[in-house]
């Protein structure tokens, strides 16, 4: 089957290319105005295609007509739609090959029984073809990766949805239903009960944004319902977007002060704004007003009454656009159910389309999600997902409603994001979000290629906050789980991140008020490693003879041979250089660094530096137009590559210094090592660290070696752990670790400072040393009450 379905989506793709029909172009401007353009951050090219928006249409053209024959053969009664209608618009004139291809898909269902027709309804059939047709470009660029079945089996066990089979009053919703694996799932599990046809006739709905998902999602609960003998149930899954509410949505919900004006809607590529409260076809009809339509490219200011708008559009457009208010209406009256389940989409906030991020943002701090500003919000990390969560809460929630979501593993442990998120409440008076528990998949390839760090999230939703601790439940490899306690970092805090305790382990018993010590970040290159990364092969005279280096660039650069002045160049230190209490790093390994201590996130000015080191102004100028355009820029990098093209990112004061007790980023556990000065072609000179290092400055040898020890004893290794997201070893694990100021007068603070450089000198963190820095650290001045780790 697989064969003749790529034959088809291939025969479709190349029939569209050749000759584009109405229904392509309005399915791309739909697509477009609900997802943003395709590769908006990164190019998407396919080799022989140059339109990828073509491919993609011609992919669920050919699983819109598989789901629909497998309906049909089930016995399944699809209500009439033009907006399911667009994907077989290659039928009214098709080319042999579609009439090939599809023919043999429709035979092959045809011969299927009824037990292999119901074990593949069960199998979430559509999610294996739809990662396979789909291209590798195409499914990372839209972060296209669905849920896998032992997933959804997790997530519907931990919610008990088999309380759907026991009792016709529990109804079941997925908000963001995508291809309809939870519906596959649902009757895996419900496999052999009677009356299971009517029960997702009359009990599981589902929400859909995505176009062609809602029409192979709507077709496969209404195959499942038919084989099943259930009675037809043509619109339990509805074309809309669940995650956007609008904030008059929200007051009603929560008996808040309404803002002014009215409702605001999005069905298809209209925004519309609505007096009424109520949304229904009636209100629709008479009283909406078209504020703005997706032309294709951009969203256009319109301003007319909804009916006159769409008496003026061709018959297509129109048909299909009362499917999307048909959608809209039906989304608003649905409520009250026993069960949410799902996986919500997971973009993050800085890789969302602009338009939609600006349609949600008034959405997020009446629930009290998201409230940064200034340079916050420029790092800002959100995820689609919180939003999702609490939109899906807040429409289809009540007392007693049971939550179980596959979430993005940082929403717990993150420290600067999601803090509104772990409110675990709808804004200020709204419901309770009470944590039942999580599951953490982090390691577990969940989906396929993709890097991502999973979660299921549990709760109940209610009048009673959430407690902790919290039941936390890590899947290791080999499918066991390690049972732990979750818990806000800072006591005082229950928005803060979650600190991972042993169910026999102590929890910290108080929060860091001050700062001794505060962790950065590496230099950034911003993209251009192979430009900025060099090796020295010897000096001449006052010159040195380097090679960029090229070896692992993403960005590929050529490599050449220059000489250039020493002044700008330090010696380098990357991640894979540093283990406990050593560092193994290649002596000819640098770095160009056009800034100093006083400059820092600036650079150095073209014409200081020309004075200076005219050889590296024109090494950096060969490659100046890569570095104007380097792909990682923010707008504030921006502004100092517009003073100097060849800036660093990430560059401060602390860049500079001779010692830097640094840390992997990206590691598993933790551990450090002192990194002082290196020699630079006979010369002593502060090692510089690669961002995937992240380190704390000091001007003071024995400060470092102090303050290294007292990061590698092992209760505090044990706490920094507890706040590790995923494998990401961030700025922030040390901010709610007190580490006492060092005291050269403090015969501890000597003893901890000798121990560690003994150790960089010989042999590295023994466990004999291990022994003696924790017999020390039980020893520091004000006893076990002085440390929150004890």
């Amino acid at each position: 089957m697989f064969d003749d379905l790529t034959r088809l989506a291939a025969a479709v793709s190349r029939q569209e290319a050749a000759a584009p029909s109405p229904a392509f172009v309005l399915w791309r401007t739909l697509w477009i105005a609900a997802n943003g353009p395709l590769g908006r951050k990164k190019a998407v090219a396919l080799d022989g295609l140059p339109d990828p928006y073509v491919y993609l249409f011609g992919v669920e053209c050919a699983l819109v007509f598989v789901a629909h024959e497998l309906a049909a053969v089930c016995g399944g009664r699809l209500a009439a739609s033009e907006a399911a209608g667009l994907f077989d618009g290659w039928r009214v004139a098709p080319s042999p090959d579609t009439t090939d291809s599809a023919t043999a898909l429709s035979r092959h269902l045809a011969t299927l029984t009824a037990d292999e027709r119901l074990a593949l309804l069960a199998g979430d059939p559509f999610r294996t073809l739809y990662h396979a047709l789909l291209p590798k470009a195409i499914r990372h660029t839209l972060g296209a990766y669905l849920s896998p079945p032992d997933l959804c089996a997790h997530v519907l066990d931990g919610v008990s949805a088999d309380r759907l089979f026991e009792s016709a009053e529990v109804r079941f919703v997925e908000p963001n239903c995508g291809l309809g694996a939870f519906f596959s799932a649902l009757l895996a599990r419900g496999l052999p009960r009677a009356h299971l046809g009517h029960t997702f006739a009359r009990q599981v709905f589902g929400v859909e944004k995505n176009l062609g998902s809602w029409a192979v999602a709507r077709a496969l609960h209404a195959a499942i319902v038919a084989e099943l003998g259930g009675e037809a149930a043509p619109h339990n899954v509805v074309w809309a977007d669940s995650v956007f509410v609008d904030e008059a949505a929200i007051a009603a919900a929560l008996g808040t002060e309404r803002p002014a004006g009215g409702r605001t809607l999005v069905p298809g590529h209209l925004k519309l704004a609505l007096p009424a409260d109520r949304v229904t076809p009636a209100a629709l009809a008479h009283t909406a007003e078209v504020r703005e339509a997706f032309d294709g490219e951009a969203w256009q200011p319109v301003d007319r009454p909804l009916r006159d708008w769409l008496a003026e559009q061709p018959p297509l457009t129109q048909g299909v656009l009362r499917d999307a208010l048909d959608g809209v209406a039906r989304l608003e009256s649905m409520g009250g159910f026993e069960l949410i389940v799902g996986n919500p989409p997971w973009v993050n906030w800085e890789n969302l389309d602009p338009a939609y991020k600006a349609l949600i943002l008034p959405s997020w701090p009446p629930l009290g999600l998201f409230a940064m500003v200034g340079r916050d919000r420029a790092f800002a990390k959100e995820d689609l997902s919180v939003l999702a969560t609490y939109a899906a809460c807040l429409r289809f929630g009540r007392a007693g409603t049971r939550v179980g979501l596959l979430l993005p593993q940082g929403l717990f442990q993150s420290r600067k994001n999601a803090k509104g998120f772990r409110r675990f409440r709808l804004g200020d008076s709204g419901i309770h979000l009470r944590v039942d528990g999580v599951t953490d998949f982090s390691a577990y390839a969940a989906f396929g290629d993709a890097k991502n760090r999973t979660a299921a999230l549990f709760c109940t939703l209610g009048g009673e906050p959430a407690t902790y601790p919290v039941r936390y439940r890590r899947f290791a490899p080999g499918g066991a789980f390690e049972v732990l306690r979750a818990m806000p970092s800072a006591p005082d805090d229950p928005t803060s991140n979650w600190a991972l305790y042993a169910e026999d382990e102590a929890a910290a018993p108080a929060a860091v008020s001050v700062r001794t010590y505060r962790a950065r970040t590496g230099v950034f290159t911003g993209g251009a490693n192979a430009v900025f990364y060099l090796r020295v092969l010897d000096g001449e005279g006052p010159l040195l003879r380097v090679e960029n280096d090229t070896d692992r660039a993403k960005v590929k650069v050529e490599r050449v041979e220059a000489q250039l002045e020493p002044e700008w160049l330090y010696p380098f230190a990357k991640g894979r250089d540093l283990g406990p209490w050593t560092v193994d790093r290649p002596p000819g390994n640098a770095i160009v660094v056009p800034h100093t201590v006083e400059t820092k996130m600036r650079p150095v000015p073209p014409e200081a530096l020309g004075g200076t080191a005219p050889r590296t102004l024109a090494y950096l100028a060969r490659h100046e137009a890569l570095l104007r355009v380097r792909p990682s820029l923010t707008g504030m990098d921006k502004a100092s590559v517009a003073e100097g093209f060849y800036a660093l990112l990430r560059v401060g004061d602390y860049t500079f210094a001779p010692y830097k007790v640094a840390w992997k980023y990206i590691s598993r556990t933790f551990c450090c090592a002192v990194v002082g000065p290196s020699s630079l072609a006979g010369t002593l000179r502060p090692t510089v660290l690669q961002e995937k290092l992240i380190s704390i400055a000091f001007h003071d040898e024995a400060e470092a070696f102090y303050v290294c020890a007292f990061l590698s004893t092992t209760p505090v290794r044990r706490d920094v752990e507890r706040r590790i997201v995923g494998t990401q070893v961030s700025v922030h694990v040390i901010e709610d670790i007190h580490i006492p100021p060092y005291d050269a007068a403090d015969p501890v603070h000597r003893q901890l400072a000798a121990v560690c450089r003994e150790g960089h000198a010989d042999g590295g963190l023994t466990p004999a040393r291990q022994a003696r820095l924790d017999a020390l650290h039980g020893s520091l001045a004000g006893g076990v009450g002085r440390h929150p780790c004890q």
